[in-house]
């Protein structure tokens, strides 16, 4: 009885630990930081798209225009890094996505 508790209790601690691991990219490159939290609660999203026309950043935090999701035009950079910079938010998990674009080849 002990053992099965014992194996049951492993399993479940080590599943839970796969959602909670990190993207890591061992190629060496340099990543963004998407989404990054700022000390004064505002929050940048950042994404690699240099190809792109427009991108949209869309989440459960902006108000929504009817049946339409909020969503807010990303500023594209010299890079390519298209990125936006809410304003301060609540503690709290939200929901988000990018959307709007494609990748022209």
């Amino acid at each position: 009885m002990k053992r099965t508790i014992l194996i049951l209790g492993v399993f479940l601690l080590s599943s839970f630990s796969i959602y909670a691991q990190q993207n890591l990219d061992f190629s060496g490159a340099q990543g963004i930081i998407s989404p990054q939290v700022h000390e004064d609660n505002t929050v940048t999203f950042r994404l690699d798209a240099p190809k792109a026309q427009e991108v949209l950043l869309q989440g459960d935090w902006m108000p929504a225009e009817g049946w339409t999701p909020g969503r807010a035009a990303m500023k594209k950079d010299e890079k390519g890094i298209w990125t936006y910079t809410t304003s301060a938010l609540r503690s709290d998990m939200f929901m988000y996505n990018f959307s709007g674009w494609r990748q022209d080849c």
